[in-house]
């Protein structure tokens, strides 16, 4: 009874190290800690995570294709090495590539699963049949006649264009894959290798770099659910390491407390993360190294026109600038895309407005956003309404028929700019002026995700052979984003279209005393703005 008792606890704990990873890993593996102990490898919230999320995809598809993206120091690269060592040391005939963005991390990478390996018990360890410092074979008992089957976990680093081809990979391991270059000979090489296949696994772990690469374009695809990877983002503050204890009058500034209500965190964590932001010279680089969601990590990383910590202060900032002029910028709706106004009144945005397409559909039509933008000029009397040609013209016409001519003004992006000699085209120039506007400080934008995402995505300028400065087109970088079209950024520009000078005697009445007056059949009421409203009268407005 006893012997049979034996036998069965000795099955069980043998299914464990062979189908549970966390108790393999707990019982055979050995990790160097951050403060350089060896120790048992026992999973943090985040590795358990990135488990239950890998597991459940396999158990669904069959087989692993995921994005991992991450923080610093959370222990995604040694989750994956431990992930597939597993596999490659249990399951005859396996193959395991590790690809390294960069040669001085590929040793260390590897040098991990060595550890693993020379660690292991002895009755668990398979034979090693081959051991460098770019490949591990292992060997496996003979289970037919005299055929010694053989698993291989092998490394490169990524540049090289051939690397892969030829291979026939089981479990690929990518770390850092924000940072590779020559991506589409990977995607045609060594991605290929690995067949879609059950029991087939990709896995790709990075922190964030930028957008436009191919990491960046695959997790935006996995968030929009197409193709058959999965993103999974792992949180900083999931790190139990990532706290900094508080002293008895520790006070959360404004901000702190909307993040601390935001994402539940306590105040060492809000104190480890004020600290580290000290060390790391400013508040962006702490969001690109230790994001709070998948979007932050894309937009604050990379490089970009405008200058992230100048955002976060005009995000941030509650200025007011009640005696300058006040502008529209009109961004006209094409194709899949949106019309977006925005209200700016001298180093203040007051407001924006979105109004979004229905599918199939280009946008309001040219008289219903003749009508929206009257109704907005008689509430905040704007000094220039600037306004996209080239969807926008019957927009324009319409209301210049109104009466709004000295008022509203078409801008086409690829006209010539007011400084021909400095910048490429209108739009170019619009760009880098806006952005000059929120760099030189004290400037008020909306504290909004969607507004501050666009500003942080746009890409740095460049220049022509003759040292024109230019930005790229928009179409360019609609695909370098995913898809996603920069409507509001486009609406925000255009009010630096043209220098805009207030009239100080004219004041907030300028609109309504330049108005042609104009008969239409087609009239509304509506009430007046300014001193007038207090005295509950209507107008007539003119639509024709």
């Amino acid at each position: 009874m006893e012997q049979r008792d034996f036998q069965a606890e000795r099955r069980k704990k043998l299914n464990l190290l062979t189908n549970n990873l966390p108790y393999f890993s707990k019982t055979a593996l050995k990790i160097r800690t951050k403060e350089g102990k060896i120790k048992p490898f026992v999973f943090n919230r985040a590795q358990e995570y990135v488990h239950q999320r890998l597991e459940e995809q396999k158990r669904n598809m069959g087989f692993v294709r995921a994005l991992i993206l991450k923080g610093r120091q959370q222990g995604c690269s040694t989750y994956v090495a431990a992930r597939f060592y597993h596999k490659t040391s249990f399951i005859p005939e396996s193959s395991t590539f590790i690809l390294s963005h960069q040669a001085k991390t590929t040793g260390p990478l590897f040098d991990m699963v060595k550890r693993y390996h020379d660690n292991m018990p002895s009755v668990l360890a398979p034979d090693t049949d081959t051991s460098n410092k770019n490949q591990m074979k292992f060997a496996f008992a003979p289970t037919d006649g005299d055929v010694k089957l053989i698993s291989e976990y092998t490394v490169g680093t990524a540049g090289n264009e051939d690397i892969g081809r030829g291979f026939t990979i089981k479990y690929l391991h990518c770390s850092e894959a924000a940072f590779y270059e020559k991506t589409d000979e990977l995607e045609t090489g060594l991605f290929q290798a690995v067949a879609e296949l059950p029991g087939t696994e990709i896995i790709m772990e990075s922190t964030a770099n930028g957008i436009g690469n191919m990491f960046y374009r695959k997790a935006m695809d996995a968030l929009s659910k197409k193709g058959i990877y999965q993103l999974i983002f792992v949180p900083w503050f999931w790190q139990d390491e990532y706290r900094t204890k508080t002293p008895e009058n520790f006070i959360l500034e404004a901000n702190e407390i909307k993040l601390k209500e935001l994402y539940n965190l306590n105040d060492e964590q809000i104190l480890w993360r004020r600290n580290k932001i000290v060390s790391l010279g400013s508040e962006w680089k702490f969001q690109q190294e230790y994001p709070m969601n998948a979007t932050e990590a894309f937009v604050v990383s990379g490089d970009s026109l405008v200058d992230k910590e100048k955002l976060l202060e005009a995000r941030k900032c509650d200025i007011t600038d009640t005696n300058a002029p006040t502008v529209f910028g009109v961004d006209c709706a094409r194709s899949n895309d949106r019309t977006v106004i925005t209200i700016r009144r001298g180093r203040q945005i007051l407001t924006y407005f979105v109004l979004e397409n229905t599918p199939g559909d280009t946008g309001p039509k040219s008289v219903e956003l003749a009508q929206y933008l009257e109704k907005l000029i008689k509430r905040y009397s704007p000094q220039k309404v600037f306004i996209d040609y080239a969807q926008g013209y019957g927009t324009i016409d319409l209301l210049r028929s109104w009466g709004y001519t000295d008022v509203v003004q078409g801008v086409y992006f690829n006209q010539n700019p007011s400084e021909p000699d400095i910048y490429l085209n209108k739009r170019s120039e619009m760009c880098i002026n806006a952005r000059d506007w929120i760099q030189d400080g004290n400037v008020n934008i909306p504290d909004d995700d969607a507004f501050f995402t666009e500003c942080a995505l746009i890409p740095d300028y460049k220049e022509t052979p003759t040292k024109k400065k230019y930005i790229v087109p928009k179409s360019e970088i609609k695909i370098k984003l995913g898809g996603l079209s920069t409507d509001i950024w486009d609406s925000f520009i255009l009010t630096f279209a043209f220098n805009v000078k207030y009239d100080i005697l004219i004041g907030r009445q300028s609109v309504s005393r330049r108005i042609k007056k104009k008969t239409s059949p087609y009239q509304t009421t509506q009430r007046i703005s300014g001193k007038q409203k207090a005295d509950n009268k209507t107008i007539k407005v003119n639509f024709g």
